[in-house]
C-alpha cells in the first residue's frame, strides 16, 4: 500500500477551482434554491426520528427508526416492529442499516435482534439469530454497517466483519472474515463498483480487493475513526475510484484511487473540526454532505462548497431539522433526506430549469415580502419585483435582493401605497408602477435614487385601481384600470381614457393589455370580452368570438392574452385557452386548445408566456402547437408559489420567464426544462381476502382461493413518488372484466366476490404524476378452486338427474295436455255450435225486424189507395141513393141522370186504380215475403226484382224525400237466391238512410250489369261516407257508430255473410270522409256454377 500525501499541490487546484466554482455560482441565473417537502408526520414516522434511507428493487422507499422498519408506497406508511411471539417479524426495532437485494429483498441490521431480511415473496422477514448458522459463531457483537448486493452480503460490528449469505427462508451461512487486530471494530462498510470492499472501523480504513476470496487487507488511512462511506459517482472521475470518508471530528477524508495507489486529503473548508454523518448525490455534479448541523453543499469535480443547507422557521421549505443523518437519491431521480427530529423529506423537483425566491428572515438578501402581485426586468437588467403590501424588492442577478423600496421608508419620494399591482418601463427609462388602491406613479431609475411621481387627475388619470401597464413602440404607455383603459401619449404628457367607436366609454376592469407585431393592440376585459385597437388609432373595436360550432361565446371572460412569435393569438378563459383565428371583420372563431386534452372549463393559467421554440407557459400548463402537446406543471416541477396572482408575470432578455404568487416569484428556463417521462413500476400494497388483511406473499406465484374464500381486493400503487395523488389507475381481470376500471389515487383497490371457479388474470397499470401511462404492469394469476358442487363431476351428476327429471315431467305434461286437448276440443265443438246457432237466430232475427219493417211500410202504403176506393165508394153509395130516391118521387130529370151517370164513371174509375194500385203493392209484397221466407234459389228476370224491391223499400226512404235509382239491362235473368239479394239491398239501404245522411234529401243508386259469368252489383250513395278507421272495422260484428241511437252493428256484417256465404261471392267497399259510400257486389249469375 501507498498513500501519497497532496495537500500542498491539492489546496492550489482548490482555490483555483473554487474561485471558478464562486463565479459560475454567483452569476447563476435563475437561482437554485433547494426546497423540500415534508413526508408522512409522527404518526407515521415514530417520533419523525430516522437512522437509514433505502429504495427496493420494486421502488418502495425504506425508513430506518429506533422503533422500527417503515414501508412507504406513496400514499401508506406500514410500520414493521418486533414481535418476540412471531418468528416472522422483523429481529429488533432499533435500525442500525439497511441495504436492498435482488427481486425486492431487503436486509436489515437492529440493535437488538441482529440481521433479519425482508423476504417480498413471501411478504415476512427471516432472522439470523433464528437461524442453525447463527449458532456456529460465538458472537457477533453490535452490529453497525451493512454492504453488497444481492443474497450475499458483508455485516460490520464491534467485534469484526461476518459475511452472510442467505439460502431462502431460515437457512443462512455465516462465516468471520480476519482484519488486522487494530482494525476489528468496524463503523462502516463500502463494496465499490469494482468489487472492492471498503473496511472503516475505529483505527482507520482498510480496502479489500477481492472480498469474495478474502485477500489480506490492505490499510488506506489510519489513525481515524471513520463513521461512514461513500463512492462518488461522476463520469469525469472515471480514471479512479474516489470514496469520501466521514471522519469522526476531522470531517471530510477524500481517497483517489488508481490503480493500486491511493491519494488521501481532507476537503478544506468541509465541516472541519465536526462529524459528517452521511453522504448523497442529488445530481452527478452535485455531492451533499450532512452533519449534526445541516447540509453542505459541494460542486464535483471540485468538492468546491456551493452553499450550506440549515433549518429556517420562517421557511417551511427548508430543511425540518439540521440534524441529518441519511440522504438517497432513488431511480426517479428524486432526492430524499432524513434525520433526527426531522423525519423524512423529499426536495422539490430536482429540475435544474427552475428556480424560486421567496420571503426568508434569515436570508439578507431574500424577499421581503411573500406576496408578489407584479414583476419586471429593467433595462439595466434589475428586475423590480411589485409585492402585495410592502413596495418594491429591487433584485441583481448575482446579488439577490439589493433594494427595497418600501411605503413607509418612501413615503416623503411619493411612494404612498405598498401594493403594486403592475410595473412597465418606457424606452426612456422612466418606470411606470400602479398601487393598490387608486395610484399611478413615475419612477426615473437612476443611480442616485428613484423618485416616484404620483400620476394626477389633472393630467388625466381617472383615480381606478390600477390592473395593467404597457407601453407600445412609440414610448405611449397604456394602463388598464378596473375601470377601463387609458393611454399616456408621449407627446402631450396626457392620459386619455379609450372610447368605442359609437363614443362610449369603456368601464369594465381590464386583465390584458397585448401589443401586436403591426403596431396593434389587443385589449381583454373579464366582464365585456375582446377588443381591438387598430394601429395609430385609439378607439376600441369589440371582437366576436365565435365556437367551433359557429356559436357565438356570449360573456366572453379574457383572463389572459398573448400574441406569440407567429403573430397567433392565443386568449385564456374561464372555458381554456382558446387559438383565435380570424373569419371576418371583427369575428374570430376560438378553437378550445384545453377541451382537446381533457381540461375544459378550466383556465389555463392566465398568465400566458412564449419561450424560443414558441412553447406558451403558464404556472398551471405548458402547451406546445408544433406538436400538439399538453402537460400540466406541479410542485413536484418546482413549481410551487401558492396562488400565482393573474397579471404578476413577466420575461427577461434572455427568455427566463417570471411568475409571482401569494409564496414566492418563480424563474423558469424553459430551454433547459425537462419533461416529467417516468415510467414508474407498479406493485401490490395490500391484499384483503375476505375483508381480512394477508400476507402479500400470496400473490408472488398464483393467488389460490379455496373453496370458504369468497373475496379478495389487492391494493395497488405506481411508485412515482413525486406527486403520487396525480398517478391514475386502471384494472381488468382478465376472464371476468370485458373493460378496463379505472380509478385515481383514493381508489387504489381492485376487489372481486363470488368468482366461478377457473383461472383468471389480474392486470393493474398506472401513470407518473403527468398521467402517462407505465409500460410497467402489475400482474397477478388467480385461481379459483371449485366445492364439490362445481366440480364438473357434480355438473354431470346434476345434468343427467335434471334430464331425467325434464323427461319424466315433460311426458306427464303430455300426457295431460293431450288429455286437455281432448277435452277442450269437445268445449270448442260446442261452443262452436252454439255461436253459429246463435249467429244463425241473430241473423233471422234481423231479418224479421226487416220483413216487419217491410211490413209496416207496405200496410202504410197500401192504406193510402184503399181508403181512397173506399172513400170513392162510399160517395157513390151517397150520390146513387139520391138519385133513386128522385126517381121513385118521380122527379128525376134527365139531367140528374146525366150528372148521376158522370159520377158513377168517375167514382168507378178512382175505386178501379185505387184497387190496381193496393193490388200491385199486395202482389210486390208477396212475392218479397215469399222470397224472404224461403231459402230456395229460383230464376228470375233482375229488373223486375229490383222494381219489387224498389216498391217494398219505398217507405223505408220516403219519409226522409230521399231518391233510388236503379239501373240494369232490361233482360237480365239470373238463377240465384233472391231473398238473399233482397236481404242484402235492404240492409245497405236501411244503412244508408240511417248513417250516411242527414236531414238533406240524399241520392242512393243500384247498378247492375254483367261481366262473363258472375254479375256486378254496385250500390251507391252520396252521403258523407266513412274514415279509413271505420271502413276497416265495417264488416265486424256489433260494431257501430250509433251505438247509443238503435244500431245494432249487424247491418253489414249480414250483409257480407250473405254476399260471402249465400251467393258465394265478394263484396268490396270503398268510401272516404264526405265523399259517399260504395259497395261493389261480384256473385255468380247462376248459382249452379259457383258450386
Amino acid at each position: 500500500m501507498r498513500v501519497v500525501w497532496v495537500r500542498q499541490i491539492l489546496a492550489f487546484l482548490v482555490l483555483c477551482l473554487f474561485l471558478l466554482g464562486y463565479t459560475s455560482q454567483a452569476l447563476a441565473f435563475p437561482p437554485r434554491t433547494i426546497e423540500f417537502e415534508q413526508i408522512g408526520d409522527a404518526d407515521n414516522i415514530p417520533d419523525q426520528v430516522v437512522t437509514t434511507l433505502t429504495e427496493d428493487a420494486h421502488g418502495f422507499i425504506w425508513v430506518g427508526t429506533p422503533a422500527g422498519l417503515v414501508r412507504y408506497d406513496g400514499y401508506r406508511f406500514r410500520l414493521f416492529k418486533n414481535d418476540l411471539h412471531t418468528p416472522s417479524s422483523i429481529a429488533g426495532n432499533f435500525v442500525r442499516d439497511t441495504l436492498a437485494a435482488e427481486r425486492g429483498h431487503v436486509w436489515v441490521a437492529t440493535e437488538p435482534g441482529g440481521i433479519s431480511i425482508y423476504d417480498a415473496q413471501q411478504d415476512r422477514f427471516w432472522q439470523l439469530q433464528r437461524s442453525e448458522a447463527f449458532s456456529t459463531i460465538s458472537g457477533m457483537g453490535q452490529l453497525t454497517s451493512l454492504a453488497g448486493y444481492g443474497n450475499a452480503i458483508w455485516a460490520g460490528t464491534t467485534s469484526g466483519l461476518f459475511r452472510v449469505t442467505w439460502h431462502g427462508e431460515a437457512h443462512f451461512e455465516i462465516v468471520k472474515v480476519d482484519l488486522l487486530p487494530s482494525f476489528q471494530s468496524v463503523r462502516a462498510l463500502l463494496l465499490d463498483e469494482q468489487g472492492q470492499l471498503w473496511v472503516g472501523s475505529s483505527d482507520g480504513l482498510l480496502v479489500i480487493s477481492e472480498p469474495l476470496s478474502v485477500t489480506t487487507p490492505e490499510i488506506v488511512l489510519d489513525n481515524h475513526r471513520v463513521r461512514s462511506l461513500y463512492q462518488i459517482q461522476n463520469t469525469s472521475l472515471s480514471e479512479s475510484t474516489v470514496v469520501l470518508a466521514a471522519l469522526e471530528g476531522h470531517g471530510v477524508g477524500r481517497i483517489a484511487q488508481t490503480g493500486s495507489e491511493y491519494q488521501f486529503d481532507v476537503l478544506e473548508d468541509v465541516l472541519e473540526g465536526e462529524t459528517p454523518y452521511a453522504f448523497g448525490q442529488p445530481s452527478e455534479n452535485e455531492l451533499w454532505v450532512s452533519s449534526a448541523n445541516g447540509i453542505v453543499r459541494l460542486k464535483i469535480p471540485s468538492f468546491m462548497v456551493v452553499d450550506e443547507l440549515h433549518h429556517d422557521p420562517s421557511n417551511p421549505y427548508s430543511l425540518a431539522n439540521n440534524d441529518t443523518r441519511a440522504m438517497l437519491r432513488d431511480s426517479a431521480g428524486q432526492f430524499w433526506v432524513a434525520g433526527y427530529g426531522g423525519g423524512v423529506q423529499r426536495k422539490h423537483g430536482g429540475n435544474n430549469a427552475v428556480g424560486s425566491i421567496r420571503f426568508s428572515l434569515s436570508n439578507p438578501r431574500s424577499l421581503t415580502e411573500p406576496n408578489i402581485s407584479s414583476v419586471l426586468e429593467l433595462a439595466n437588467r434589475d428586475i423590480w419585483i411589485g409585492t402585495r403590501g410592502d413596495g418594491v424588492n429591487v433584485f441583481r442577478r448575482d446579488k439577490g435582493v439589493i433594494e427595497h423600496y418600501s411605503p413607509a421608508e418612501r413615503a416623503e419620494h411619493g411612494l404612498a401605497n405598498g401594493w403594486i399591482t403592475a410595473i412597465a418601463q418606457r424606452e426612456n427609462g422612466e418606470v411606470w408602477l400602479g398601487a393598490n388602491p387608486n395610484k399611478l406613479y413615475r419612477a426615473q431609475v437612476t443611480e442616485g435614487g428613484d423618485e416616484f411621481v404620483e400620476v394626477t387627475r389633472a393630467e388625466g388619470f381617472t383615480g381606478s385601481n390600477v390592473r395593467v401597464i404597457r407601453t407600445d413602440a412609440a414610448d405611449n404607455v397604456w394602463v388598464g384600470t378596473s375601470d377601463g383603459v387609458l393611454v399616456w401619449d408621449a407627446e402631450t404628457n396626457q392620459m386619455e381614457q379609450l372610447q368605442t367607436r359609437d363614443g362610449d366609454i369603456l368601464t369594465s376592469s381590464i386583465n390584458a393589455i397585448e401589443m401586436t407585431a403591426n403596431g396593434g393592440v389587443w385589449i381583454g376585459s373579464g366582464t365585456s370580452g375582446l377588443y381591438y385597437v387598430a394601429p395609430e388609432t385609439q378607439t376600441l373595436l369589440p371582437i366576436a368570438v365565435f365556437d367551433n360550432s359557429g356559436e357565438q361565446i356570449n360573456d366572453l371572460s379574457v383572463l389572459g392574452l398573448l400574441e406569440d412569435s407567429n403573430q397567433q393569438v392565443w386568449l385564456d378563459s374561464p372555458q381554456g385557452l382558446l387559438k383565435l383565428t380570424p373569419q371576418g371583420d371583427r369575428r374570430y372563431v376560438g378553437e378550445n386548445i384545453s377541451a382537446v386534452f381533457g381540461n375544459e372549463n378550466a383556465p389555463f393559467g392566465a398568465n400566458l408566456l412564449e419561450d424560443s421554440e414558441g412553447r406558451i407557459w403558464t404556472t398551471e400548463y405548458v402547451y406546445n402547437p408544433s406538436s400538439n402537446e399538453m402537460w400540466s406543471l406541479h410542485k413536484a416541477d418546482d413549481v410551487d408559489i401558492g396562488t400565482a396572482w393573474y397579471r404578476s408575470y413577466s420575461k427577461t432578455h434572455d427568455g427566463i420567464l417570471m411568475f409571482g404568487g401569494s409564496r414566492g416569484l418563480l424563474f423558469v428556463d424553459p430551454e433547459k426544462f425537462e419533461h416529467w417521462s417516468y415510467q414508474p413500476p407498479v406493485v401490490a400494497t395490500e391484499l384483503r381476502i375476505d375483508g381480512a388483511s394477508a400476507s402479500l406473499g400470496r400473490i408472488q406465484n398464483t393467488l389460490e382461493l379455496d373453496v370458504t374464500e369468497r373475496s379478495f381486493a389487492l391494493e395497488f400503487s405506481a411508485l412515482d413518488l413525486s406527486e403520487p395523488m396525480r398517478n391514475g389507475y386502471r384494472y381488468r381481470l382478465e376472464g371476468f372484466d370485458e373493460d378496463w376500471i379505472y380509478a385515481d389515487a383514493s381508489r387504489r383497490v381492485a376487489s372481486y366476490s363470488n368468482l366461478w371457479p377457473g383461472e383468471y388474470q389480474l392486470i393493474v397499470e398506472g401513470t407518473n404524476r403527468h398521467g402517462q401511462w407505465s409500460d410497467q404492469q402489475l400482474v397477478v394469476d388467480i385461481r379459483k378452486l371449485p366445492a364439490f358442487w362445481q366440480t364438473p363431476w357434480f355438473a354431470l351428476l346434476c345434468a343427467t338427474s335434471l334430464m331425467a327429471l325434464f323427461y319424466f315431467t315433460m311426458k306427464m305434461r303430455t300426457d295431460f295436455m293431450a288429455r286437455q286437448q281432448k277435452q277442450l276440443e269437445r268445449v270448442i265443438e260446442e261452443r262452436t255450435d252454439a255461436l253459429h246457432a246463435a249467429q244463425s237466430d241473430l241473423i233471422e232475427r234481423e231479418k224479421m225486424a226487416s220483413l216487419g219493417a217491410l211490413v209496416a211500410g207496405v200496410s202504410h202504403e197500401i192504406n193510402t189507395p184503399v181508403g181512397i176506393a173506399v172513400t170513392a165508394a162510399s160517395t157513390l153509395g151517397e150520390f146513387t141513393k139520391k138519385t133513386v130516391s128522385k126517381m121513385e118521387d118521380g122527379v128525376l130529370t134527365r139531367t140528374d141522370f146525366k150528372q148521376y151517370g158522370e159520377h158513377v164513371k168517375d167514382s168507378t174509375s178512382l175505386i178501379l186504380n185505387s184497387l190496381e194500385r193496393a193490388r200491385t203493392l199486395i202482389a210486390s209484397f208477396k212475392q218479397v215475403a215469399v222470397d224472404q221466407s224461403s231459402e230456395e234459389p229460383r230464376k228470375f228476370v233482375v229488373r223486375e226484382f229490383l222494381n219489387e224491391v224498389t216498391h217494398s223499400l219505398h217507405p223505408i226512404y220516403r219519409k226522409q224525400k230521399h231518391s233510388l235509382v236503379t239501373e240494369c239491362p232490361a233482360t237480365l235473368e239470373i238463377e240465384t237466391y233472391p231473398g238473399a239479394l233482397f236481404q242484402i239491398l235492404s240492409n245497405l239501404v236501411t244503412n244508408s238512410t240511417i248513417h250516411a245522411f242527414g236531414e238533406e234529401p240524399g241520392e242512393m243508386k243500384i247498378t247492375v250489369e254483367v261481366k262473363g259469368k258472375n254479375v256486378v252489383l254496385k250500390y251507391a250513395d252520396n252521403g258523407k261516407g266513412m274514415d279509413e278507421d271505420v271502413l276497416k272495422k265495417a264488416f265486424d260484428p256489433f260494431f257501430t257508430t250509433r251505438r247509443g241511437s238503435g244500431g245494432s252493428g249487424l247491418g253489414l256484417h249480414i250483409v257480407y255473410n250473405f254476399v260471402t256465404q249465400v251467393l258465394k261471392g265478394d263484396i268490396k267497399l270503398n268510401s272516404k270522409k264526405d265523399k259517399g259510400f260504395e259497395a261493389v257486389i261480384t256473385f255468380p249469375a247462376n248459382y249452379r256454377e259457383s258450386s
